[in-house]
Parts: C-alpha cells; structure tokens; sequence
C-alpha cells in the first residue's frame, strides 16, 4: 500500500517549497555596502583590521548612507552602536 500524504500536508509542503525558491539571497558576498555590512564592519573594527585611511572614509560614508536609509529601527541601532566603537577607539 502506498503512503498517502493528506491533502493539507501536500499543500503546506508546496508553499514551503515556493517559498524557498521566491526568496532572494540576502548574501552578497563580500563588500556590498549597505545595511547587511554593518556587520562586517563591526567586526572589522573590533580585531583591528589593518585599512587605509581612503578605504575607511569611504566605509564610513557608506555606513552613513545605510543608517539614512536604514529599512528598520535595528539596523538603525546597529549602524549607531558600530559609530560608538569607532569613537571609543578613536579610528578616523
């Protein structure tokens, strides 16, 4: 005999499927510059990361722009608390 699914466990594992397949990769590998580096960034600041001053400013005008159009209050918050550790380390 074989395995009969129920109708509604079809469907749900349909939409399950769709929906995977209609999400976009947030993952941009690398460098994208916008609110899903901030990240990045942050950690880049925290070890240290060697940079030069020209790479760092633009870097710090781009985290200026994502926290303009920041799409949400956590990325907002994420952005400020990213401006903090620079400040309290003094970086450029």
């Amino acid at each position: 005999m074989r395995n009969k699914m129920s109708r509604r466990r079809r469907k749900r594992e349909r939409r399950q499927a769709e929906a995977i397949v209609k999400s976009p990769r947030r993952y941009t590998g690398g460098w994208g510059g916008g609110p899903e580096d901030v990240g990045l960034v942050r950690q880049a600041v925290r070890q240290d990361w060697p940079t030069q001053f020209h790479i760092s400013q633009r870097i710090l005008r781009e985290m200026t722009t994502a926290l303009e159009i920041a799409p949400d209050a956590r990325t907002v918050l994420r952005v400020a608390r990213l401006f903090i550790e620079i400040d309290e380390r003094h970086l450029p």
